[in-house]
């Protein structure tokens, strides 16, 4: 459960929605009620005006929509962390992400590298299942599966056909199937493993940010550089992201 929590911290309360679009409803509220009247507009066009029309006007409904979109959320979005969280762009609220989540982990007890080290190894060890681990096997079984299947089944009737036109046109045709089949099942299996390695793929991204702030650490060790200091100020001044790292612990 701990690791949920962790996750959920991460994915969540550390989210581009929570930190950022959560405080801006009206105005994407606002957005999508101008872009269904757009797409009511250009639905309208299409059954009322020339065909001519039809590459003019999807071209238009895209750049009023792109347009209205930066005027109503991006424009918006950066006047909002300019003002909340004095930071002068969107790549900032990266940096600013990294640090909150260092500080919560500090706050948990995993302050220094060591201790982030130990973390890393709890999420390996939560972060994979035995079934993950098996999967890669299920592909290849059925590929050879499908393949004996074809074999059997096309061979008796491929050896009757008397021309020699028609075996090519026949064998063609089962190898061209085959194929598809191939890429079919191997298409289905990158689906599967993407619905079930979900825990796999959070580990590997709590991993990556955690490595990150270790390095940071580091340098802060052996330089004059404290990489997190101007964030840290940013967010003692901040009521909201201050009380974020505060939360109820993940463990």
């Amino acid at each position: 459960m701990s690791f949920e929590k962790l996750v959920y911290f991460y994915k969540r309360k550390l989210g581009n929605w929570n930190l950022l679009h959560s405080f801006l409803t009206g105005w994407w509220k606002g957005f999508l009620l101008l872009s269904a009247f757009l797409i009511v507009a250009l639905c309208a066009g299409i059954y009322f005006l020339p065909k001519e029309w039809l590459f003019g006007m999807i071209a238009l409904f895209f750049i009023l929509v792109i347009f209205f979109f930066y005027l109503m959320i991006y424009r918006t979005a950066r006047k909002w962390i300019r003002m909340h969280y004095q930071l002068r762009n969107f790549k900032e609220i990266l940096m600013l992400r990294e640090y909150l989540f260092y500080a919560y982990l500090a706050q948990n007890g995993f302050e220094t590298r060591d201790d982030l080290e130990k973390l890393k190894m709890f999420i390996i060890s939560e972060g994979s299942s035995c079934s993950e681990r098996r999967r890669p096997f299920l592909a290849p079984m059925l590929q050879v599966f499908i393949a004996a299947l074809l074999a059997i089944m096309c061979g008796s009737f491929f050896f009757q056909l008397e021309t020699i036109l028609a075996k090519v046109i026949t064998g063609g045709a089962i190898i061209l199937s085959a194929v598809c089949i191939y890429w079919l099942l191997n298409g289905l299996m990158r689906l599967l493993a993407f619905s079930k390695s979900k825990r796999s793929r959070n580990a590997e991204e709590l991993i990556r940010q955690i490595i990150r702030i270790q390095t940071a650490l580091l340098v802060q060790e052996n330089t004059t550089y404290h990489p997190y200091i101007t964030m840290e100020k940013k967010v003692r001044e901040n009521d909201f992201l201050t009380e974020m790292i505060f939360t109820k612990s993940f463990i």
